[in-house]
This record gives C-alpha cells, structure tokens and sequence, in this order.
C-alpha cells in the first residue's frame, strides 16, 4: 500500500465532517486511513462512525485521551503500514478529488514528497507554491507545511515527533532528513490540501516562542558545543547556509520580515543563540 493518511482531531466535528468528506471522496481509494481522536465530546465520534462502512477498506480510528498534538501524531505514526504517511488534520482538506490519484500514478522516488498548498483565512485562499529545489537556507528561515508533505513511513517511524515541543517537532523532522541526512525530496508541483491557519502554531501570538524553539533546535542540531563565539557561530553558520534568508520575528503581534545579506542575519542569529 502506497500510502497512510492521518487525520488528528480533537472537539472539531465540523472541521472533521470536511476533512473526511474530502478524504473519502478521492478517486483513488487505495490508502490506508487513521484517524486519531482525543476523546472529543462532541459529535466527532458520531461522524466517524457514520464513515464506518465506506469504499475505503482499510479505514480505522481511536479515541483517547492524548497528551497533545504530536503525541496524537505519533500515535497515528505507529499505527501507519503504506509506503508513505500523510497529515491532514481535522480542518483541512484535499485540494480537490485526484489529489492521490495524481501523486501515485508515476513511480516516485522521493524520501519526502511535498506539493503546493492553499492558506485559507476567513476572506479567501491563496496558493502558496515551494520551489522546485530547496536549499539549506531556505529550510532554516521557512519549512514545509505537513498538509503538503509525505514522508516515508519507515524515516517517519525513525524520526517521532519529539513531544517536548509545542510547535515545530514536524520542522525538526523535516530539517533533519534535508539538512543532515540528505534525503531525497521531490516536488510535486500541484496544489496537495486547504490549511486553515487557525491553528495553534499560526496564531501571532505563538510567533515568539514557536522561534525560540526553532532557534533551539538549531543549536542543538548543528553548533557543535564548543562553539563559544558569536563570530565562531556565524563562520559555521556561513558554511552550512548557502542562499540568502528571511527571518521572522513577531513584535507587538505582528509578523515582521526582514531580508538581507547572508552574513548580517547570521551574525543576528548567533546573537540570538545565546540568549536562549
């Protein structure tokens, strides 16, 4: 089976009836469905069992109290048997009907697979596209949404999301397998889902600590610990990097970009790390 999509829910019948609707009508069926829910009180578990006896075969769900977001995740993790594993959490929602079809219908040779993804604000939508190749820098300063990525299930299962995070477990992932182990991602240059940022990590008011985070674990993966110096950190920074970044803070709730040259932000950056 090429694939396993997860669906992560928790007190959202709404958001769950669309995604599922979504899921379910895919032209192709041959995947395998989980859906791991945290012991919703609402209708949610009604709607799943309304889904009980679909075209899907391979269709399965708990509910469960979690101990958050990537713990439900990583729950849906052990659980996958296709080749790859896809998130689409209770909100979102295929792009359109042959979003599967489209993916597995040419042999793919990706470690990660990632497409193009729609951001959905209460007023409208708009395509975001990734570039076709990805750089080091580019990984840092952005990431990929999970709602437009498929991993192989077996990296997936090697690398669980780390749930002392609240915010970026998924681009630590992600960060790891391009940046350090240098596995093969390939760009699907089509629309995959709908992603509603009203999710936790999209609110404003997480922006400061969701960098602090990230900044975190960028210490942790690549500055080795002798690194005592700003300029020691910057010089490793600089050989690591290899495209100019976009680095985003948020001030007064407000996201702000700043863009300029390679050695500016980075010196920025290793003033940062150590204050964290």
């Amino acid at each position: 089976m090429k694939l396993t999509i997860v669906t992560i829910n928790y007190n959202n019948a709404t958001g769950l009836k669309k995604t599922m609707d979504s899921v379910f009508s895919q032209t192709d069926t041959d995947f395998e469905y989980i859906i791991v829910d945290g012991a919703s009180t609402d209708t949610s578990i009604s709607i799943i069992k309304e889904y009980e006896h679909s075209n899907i075969q391979h269709f399965h769900w708990i509910s469960e109290p979690d101990k958050g977001i990537y713990n439900a995740m990583n729950k849906g993790i052990q659980q996958a048997t296709g080749e790859y594993i896809y998130f689409l959490n209770s909100g979102d929602w295929f792009a359109d009907t042959k979003v599967v079809e489209n993916i597995f219908s040419a042999p793919r040779k990706g470690d990660v697979l990632y497409g193009n993804y729609y951001y959905v604000t209460d007023t409208k939508s708009t395509l975001y596209t990734y570039p076709k190749t990805l750089t080091n820098g580019w990984f840092y300063a952005g990431g990929l949404c999970h709602q437009a990525v498929f991993v192989k299930t077996e990296q997936q299962k090697k690398h669980l999301f780390e749930e002392k995070y609240r915010f970026v477990a998924d681009w630590k992932v992600l960060f790891t397998l391009f940046v350090l182990e240098k596995k093969q991602f390939e760009y699907l240059n089509f629309p995959i889902s709908y992603y509603t940022l009203d999710g936790f990590s999209s609110k404003p008011e997480n922006i400061d600590a969701l960098n602090k985070e990230r900044l975190a674990i960028f210490k942790e993966l690549v500055l080795p610990v002798d690194a005592k110096t700003e300029i020691d950190m910057a010089v490793k920074l600089l050989k690591l990097i290899d495209s100019p970044l976009t680095v985003y803070e948020s001030k007064k709730k407000k996201t702000l970009t700043f863009s300029g040259i390679k050695a500016h932000i980075l010196f920025n950056i290793a003033r940062v790390l150590h204050k964290i």
